[in-house]
């Protein structure tokens, strides 16, 4: 699960962490400091979650050429850059550690789709062959969306009553002020 029903604490969000602080923290301590703190490149691969639904991507640190480059070869349909990094994440560690990293989103839903699985495995290969692990040359991919944005999805919209979303934009579509997004009707 996203939070732990053991502190309460979302673990893709108290990074560094600290031994003493609960479950989540100490993990997340151990994470930054015997992985991620001796990585020459960091990758976070995610997915929306259940309740979320996100586009099939890659995120990067804006101010870092070389998590620009890695975003690139790895050739998800979706590029977003983020000029600034929230703390608490692990590529907020990374980059306090001078280590480049990209992180990666699947639209979720709770499983994993064909698609998602296909840009993950092709996009490994791809940035291992960029950073020179494996042979083979990198294909020059654009993508479909390039973002730009700080990124922080837990300051994003949540509707304000429960029940189901029916939308009336597909994800990505532009939007003006106005327009309406969905609707939310009763579970009944």
């Amino acid at each position: 699960t996203r939070v732990s029903h053991l502190d309460g604490k979302n673990l893709a969000r108290v990074f560094p962490g600290s031994p003493e602080g609960g479950p989540r923290a100490a993990i997340a301590y151990y994470l930054a400091h015997t992985i991620i703190a001796r990585a020459d490149f960091y990758i976070d691969l995610h997915s929306a979650g259940v309740k979320l639904l996100m586009p099939t991507m890659i995120g990067y640190d804006a101010t870092d050429p070389r998590s620009r480059e890695a975003a690139y070869a790895f050739g998800a349909p979706v590029m977003w850059g983020h000029p600034v990094i929230e703390p608490g994440r692990t590529i907020s560690f990374a980059k306090s550690r001078g280590i480049p990293s990209v992180y990666a989103e699947s639209r979720g839903g709770g499983r994993i789709h064909a698609d998602d699985l296909q840009v993950y495995t092709r996009g490994l290969r791809n940035l291992m062959a960029h950073l020179g692990i494996l042979e083979g040359e990198v294909p020059q991919v654009r993508p479909q969306h390039h973002l730009c944005g700080d990124g922080n999805t837990d300051a994003s919209l949540a509707a304000g009553s429960s029940g189901f979303l029916i939308p009336s934009v597909a994800l990505l579509q532009e939007v003006k002020a106005g327009d309406e997004l969905g609707r939310v009707v009763s579970l009944d």
